[in-house]
């Protein structure tokens, strides 16, 4: 069986979202069946500029189909379309609602007459985010053999009618949490109400102490290397029992914008875990090492909750020991 993947970019510098899980699953896969990422030459997820060769090229023994965009994303127009559209959201034109797709991007016209030319090619399209161009204007060519795994949250977008037609087309869609099932069905009551959830696979590090170590070294060097300023590096060490731990590392970056930053270097880590509650929907995270801006290490004894519909980040307490 040959499928394809789809996403907005893809590489080994991109450590985080549907993109990176995009690229894990394919890896995964690779061994059983023949898996092609189709994706963009995109690095950076504001302006969508060219950054990759396009061309075809491998990573961890997964084919890459690279195909540039057409112009990077002026992000001052983009957020005023943004602006004007979000008022009228649920009313405002067809013609509108795709004008601000086509602006959100990345737009590549190369990849999307690509997936129209060559349907046959592969058993099964796969498109990762439902949010982006190339999901929006490429899942309509190839629908008969098209799943969407959307990756979605209670966001004012999901509202656009524009969605109503992508998620009737998709042959299955597949969700990556249980709160994102249920909140989907409440918008797109002609789901499948037992369509599939299913995650990524996590490894946990044999040494988890000394790769914690390496991962302070490196947050330092990189304090040292971009001159954040006033702006913290942070690794976590996080425990879930007396024997699963995970990592992971961040930037503090500011906090309307912390789901992004909890998943920084993602590819360095093992997946964000701790104590899932499905009835709050909400994942409890215990402890972190924090590396400040001065350059001193602190153990500190926190707690942290996630909403899992939101990406809020809440209840943070506890004593911090100078190390």
């Amino acid at each position: 069986m040959r499928l394809a993947f789809v996403t907005q970019r893809c590489g080994l510098e991109v450590n985080g979202g549907a993109e990176l899980v995009c690229r894990q699953v394919a890896e995964h896969l690779s061994d059983a069946w023949e898996i092609e990422i189709l994706t963009t030459c995109a690095l950076d997820y504001v302006t969508w500029a060219d950054h990759y060769p396009a061309e075809t090229s491998e990573i961890n023994g997964v084919t890459v189909r690279r195909f540039p965009v057409e112009e990077p994303r002026n992000i001052m127009h983009f957020n005023l379309l943004s602006e004007t559209l979000q008022l009228r959201r649920k009313t405002a034109p067809r013609a509108e609602q795709v004008a601000w797709m086509k602006a959100q991007g990345p737009w590549s016209p190369k990849l999307l007459e690509y997936i129209g030319n060559h349907k046959q090619n592969y058993d099964l399209f796969v498109f990762y985010g439902y949010l982006y161009a190339q999901v929006f204007f490429g899942l309509p060519a190839v629908s008969d053999r098209a799943v969407l795994v959307p990756f979605c949250h209670d966001e004012w977008m999901i509202d656009l009618p524009i969605f109503n037609e992508l998620f009737d087309l998709a042959r299955q869609v597949i969700y990556s949490t249980h709160a994102e099932r249920d909140f989907l069905l409440g918008r797109f009551p002609h789901l499948d109400p037992d369509g599939p959830v299913i995650g990524t696979g996590i490894s946990a590090p044999e040494d988890v102490e000394r790769v914690l170590s390496d991962l302070l070294v490196e947050a330092m060097d990189r304090l040292d290397q971009t001159g954040l300023g006033g702006r913290a590096f942070e690794a976590g060490f996080y425990r879930v029992d007396g024997e699963t731990r995970r990592i992971v590392v961040r930037t503090g970056r500011p906090t309307r914008d912390a789901p992004a930053t909890l998943r920084l270097f993602r590819e360095r880590m093992t997946a964000l875990a701790g104590v899932y509650d499905e009835a709050a929907h909400t994942l409890r995270l215990v402890g972190e090492v924090k590396i400040d801006t001065g350059g001193q290490a602190q153990l500190a004894a926190r707690e942290a909750v996630i909403d899992t519909r939101t990406g809020a980040i809440s209840g943070q307490k506890g004593l911090t020991v100078q190390a």
